[in-house]
């Protein structure tokens, strides 16, 4: 949550909105009668909320954003969901007024302040604890764990409702890969580079060829063949050259776009994290999957293993294990690494598409084993990277990263500390009544 959205959801929380009579966008007078309640499921942020529009009042669900457009650029026109809505909260209107709900009805938008976010560090409570009871702080992280499942489960299948699941499947590996310095990068590159062509450049090219093309199509599209971007790859090759030449071709062939201004960043990640590497990876990792279509691949084999441990191990030959030129890529000075990613990307890239990909495909269709299945392999995910937000918790808390064994727990804790720590409301945080002050 950016900053200035997490300092207007404590305004609503916290200041005295029922004493102030609002004016919306479309010029109602709007008084709030009761703020509501805080949604911990999927939809709008607060629910029960009571608002009296002139001598109307209703109760229902209120949404809040910084601008007015991130209602139709979080996609919440298109989610029934979100039809319970009866006020949207921004801090600014920008150009949109008018907001519509997926049924078609219009909905008020009024403008509060937010506050200022302090710079300095906050102090939080929990710092002052003496000690807390370890098995009930858990069952609460993973009363979170359950309502982060749902939400990513729920994401998957919404756009699969609207996309082809493959096509999903593409993105949401994508976006694993990209990690949070280029996820946005990433989500521009599938976007222009749909899955179908990288299919279809596979499909014409000769068996030998085709993992050189995959790579010409990906690094070409990329930004990192041409312009500036293009000086990132360090070396001067007849490898590179023959890149250039095929992106050439295929940029013509397929009229893929001259625009590669995409915002990719290097400062700050290791090596092996850097967007060129993740790009080889991603053609080994299609290359590999290739005639089958991605998303059907997995769940070819998630249908037929009932077990974690058997599944986990095509995914570590499809995911992580490099074959051809990756030991001695021709693209980089250094050894791009034993494997294409590391533990705790497979890790994440289970936890956030593999098994809710496969819940929203067993929902979709109807197969409840497939639905049941993903759900208790979700439990069984081993424990990948630990966020330095959620080590910050733990140590406020006095516990130990160790209790941590499995990777939903630590999803849990990332949901909880976003929906209190980062959003300082510590005056409502359900773990006090388990603590000693």
């Amino acid at each position: 949550m950016r900053p200035q959205e997490k300092s207007l959801y404590r305004s609503w929380l916290q200041d005295d909105i029922t004493s102030r009579i609002y004016r919306s966008a479309e010029g109602s007078e709007i008084r709030i009668l009761s703020p509501g309640r805080r949604n911990e499921l999927e939809g709008p942020d607060f629910s029960d909320a009571v608002i009296l529009i002139g001598e109307q009042i209703l109760r229902g669900a209120v949404e809040i954003h910084c601008n007015n457009a991130d209602w139709y650029h979080h996609g919440h026109h298109l989610d029934p969901v979100y039809n319970r809505t009866v006020l949207h909260v921004v801090s600014r209107l920008g150009d949109t007024l008018k907001i519509r709900r997926q049924d078609g009805n219009e909905i008020p938008t009024i403008v509060i302040s937010s506050g200022a976010v302090a710079e300095s560090r906050r102090f939080h409570p929990c710092e002052s604890w003496s000690e807390v009871n370890t098995a009930e702080v858990f069952r609460v992280m993973d009363h979170y764990a359950g309502l982060r499942w749902q939400r990513k489960c729920r994401e998957i299948r919404l756009e699969m409702q609207q996309l082809a699941p493959d096509q999903v499947f593409y993105q949401r590996l994508c976006d694993v890969l990209g990690y949070s310095r280029n996820r946005t990068a990433f989500q521009q590159l599938t976007a222009r580079l749909p899955l179908e062509i990288l299919y279809a450049v596979m499909e014409s090219a000769p068996p030998g060829q085709r993992l050189i093309d995959l790579e010409a199509l990906l690094f070409g599209s990329a930004g990192f063949l041409t312009g500036e971007q293009g000086k990132r790859l360090l070396v001067t090759s007849n490898y590179l050259s023959g890149l250039r030449k095929r992106w050439q071709r295929l940029q013509i062939k397929y009229t893929l776009s001259n625009d590669v201004d995409l915002p990719w960043h290097f400062m700050g990640s290791r090596p092996q994290n850097h967007p060129t590497r993740r790009l080889a990876a991603l053609a080994q990792i299609i290359h590999r999957l290739y005639p089958i279509w991605p998303g059907e691949a997995f769940m070819g084999h998630f249908a037929t293993h009932e077990q974690f441990r058997n599944l986990s191990q095509w995914a570590i030959e499809t995911f992580q294990q490099p074959s051809g030129l990756w030991r001695n890529h021709p693209l980089f000075h250094y050894q791009p690494g034993r494997v294409l990613i590391g533990k705790s990307r497979l890790m994440d890239l289970w936890t956030n598409l593999l098994v809710p990909f496969a819940w929203a495909v067993g929902d979709l269709h109807d197969q409840p084993q497939l639905v049941e299945r993903a759900g208790r392999m979700w439990h069984e995910i081993p424990r990948g990277e630990i966020p330095a937000g959620v080590r910050q918790l733990l140590k406020r808390l006095s516990l130990s990263p160790r209790e941590l064994r499995f990777n939903y727990r630590v999803q849990g804790c990332i949901e909880f500390s976003k929906r209190f720590c980062e959003m300082e409301i510590c005056h409502i945080c359900p773990l006090e009544e388990y603590a000693k002050l």
